[in-house]
């Protein structure tokens, strides 16, 4: 029994050590392609995407993306929680159960006072269904996000 103990003690450390060194990669990269922009948190050059904010350049509209876990049904009603610096943020989610790990989308209604919620905070939680990851924002870059999705003034010719 003591070395059945001894290799679950084992095993959950190697898990644990793998899940904050892989954490540790993660970083947030400002992205833009010819029509969307994305400001990511994740590994570069990898699929792992823990969180991301994107929009179509200049349509004035952030979208966000998380993954989630646990078993979810693509007809309940899903909320991605937000919480940063004392101040709490509701959206109404769209559930991609086909992904794997499930995804959760949402538009930031009203976008302007999340993110700048979201420029002041060290820190971001969000919480879908029961699955809550916290997330740093040191390295954000929030405003040249903002710039690719702002719409272009109009030119005076």
């Amino acid at each position: 029994m003591l070395k059945q103990n001894a290799i679950l003690a084992a095993a959950c450390f190697v898990v644990s050590t793998t899940q904050s060194v892989h954490a540790q990669e993660r970083q947030w990269l400002l992205d833009a392609a010819t029509e969307d922009a994305f400001l990511i948190y994740g590994v570069p050059d990898t699929n792992d995407v823990a969180v991301s904010f994107w929009c179509k350049l200049g349509s004035n509209k952030v979208q966000m993306f998380t993954t989630t876990r646990g078993v979810l049904d693509a007809t309940q009603k899903l909320n991605i929680d937000l919480g940063m610096n004392g101040k709490n943020f509701v959206l109404g989610a769209t559930l991609n159960a086909d992904n794997q790990p499930p995804t959760a989308e949402a538009e930031l209604v009203p976008q302007h006072i999340i993110i700048n919620a979201l420029k002041e905070a060290d820190s971001l939680s969000v919480t879908v269904s029961d699955h809550k990851n916290i997330y740093p924002l040191a390295d954000a870059d929030w405003d040249g996000l903002l710039t690719l999705c702002q719409k272009p003034l109009p030119s005076a010719e």
